[in-house]
Order: structure tokens, then C-alpha cells, then sequence
């Protein structure tokens, strides 16, 4: 699995950080599972993540907001970014 550093830009005051990463389930469905929740300290955070498209999310005064990368043998490609994201993990 590759190393992965994910950047937290700054702290978040009461806040959290979450990594989650798109399951396909065996009819085809898609879901994000969490798979690392921590208070948003800001800073660097360093993982072994498998390849796979992944969420990273940012819970700051009850609103989220989020983007999308890809993490493939050769590292992190950004996808997508969005400014707010409605709904639940």
C-alpha cells in the first residue's frame, strides 16, 4: 500500500476530520465507508491507504464540507472539490 500524507489545513475549532473510501457493494452499489475520524488538529497526517477513491471531509460549527481524491501505486491525485456536502457519512 502506498504512503499517504493528507495535508489539514488548519485547526478547525470543535471540529473533526474524516477520511472515508467508496465500497461497491455485490449488486454494484456504492457507499463511503469511514475508515479514520480524528479531531481536525491541522497539521499532516501520514497513512497507508490501498488504492481506491476516497473522501476527505471537514465537520467545522455543524457544516461539512469535503473533496474526493484517488489514491493509485504512484500516489494521490486530486479529483474534486466541493465547496459544502449535504447529507451523512
Amino acid at each position: 500500500m502506498p504512503e499517504v500524507h493528507l495535508s489539514i489545513p488548519y485547526p478547525y475549532n470543535g471540529g473533526e476530520w474524516r477520511i472515508s473510501q467508496q465500497v461497491i457493494g455485490p449488486r454494484g452499489g456504492k457507499k463511503w465507508e469511514r475508515i479514520i475520524k480524528q479531531p481536525a488538529t491541522g497539521g499532516t497526517y501520514i497513512t497507508d491507504l490501498e488504492p481506491g477513491l476516497y473522501k476527505e471531509t471537514y465537520w467545522t460549527n455543524g457544516w461539512p464540507s469535503s473533496s474526493t481524491f484517488e489514491v493509485t501505486e504512484e500516489g494521490v491525485q486530486r479529483e474534486d472539490e466541493d465547496d459544502f456536502l449535504g447529507g451523512r457519512e
